[in-house]
């Protein structure tokens, strides 16, 4: 009868521990700076860009859609990043004939650098002004 109570207890004892390490976890990993979840962004949009680089050099064009990334027995990209705040896909638009595109994030920091360097205006329907990151094919 002893053996069963020691087990219970320690049972018990690891459900609490566990809960509580779910607990810190889950605040640790929503407690985001801006600064990290903006790096996570460009880099996402670094990725499709390198896949969308890869489909061109097959291609010859651009996608029309960037889940056309994904399809086919050989796809550029397993799955194609959303941000992870909004859930939402990036946007993404090309000329008519597809040899340009414009990849869009917005960040969160406005003051990033790398507003300065990325594309303004509105381009392919997108816009493009801070704070959105926006590159293109010869990022």
């Amino acid at each position: 009868m002893k053996k069963n109570t020691k087990i219970i207890l320690i049972i018990f004892i690891s459900l609490i521990i566990l809960s509580v390490a779910f607990l810190v976890l889950t605040l640790f990993n929503s407690s985001r700076s801006p600064e990290e979840v903006d790096t996570r962004r460009i880099s996402d949009l670094r990725q499709i860009n390198l896949a969308l680089e890869m489909y061109y050099d097959d291609h010859k064009i651009y996608p029309k859609k960037l889940e056309e990334l994904e399809a086919g027995d050989s796809p550029y990209i397993t799955k194609v990043p959303v941000d992870r705040i909004s859930s939402k896909s990036y946007d993404y638009g090309t000329n008519q004939d597809n040899k340009f595109y414009i990849l869009k994030a917005v960040l969160d920091d406005k003051s990033r650098g790398a507003l300065k360097n990325d594309m303004d205006g509105k381009i392919f329907g997108i816009d493009c002004n801070d704070p959105a990151y926006c590159i293109d094919e010869n990022y």
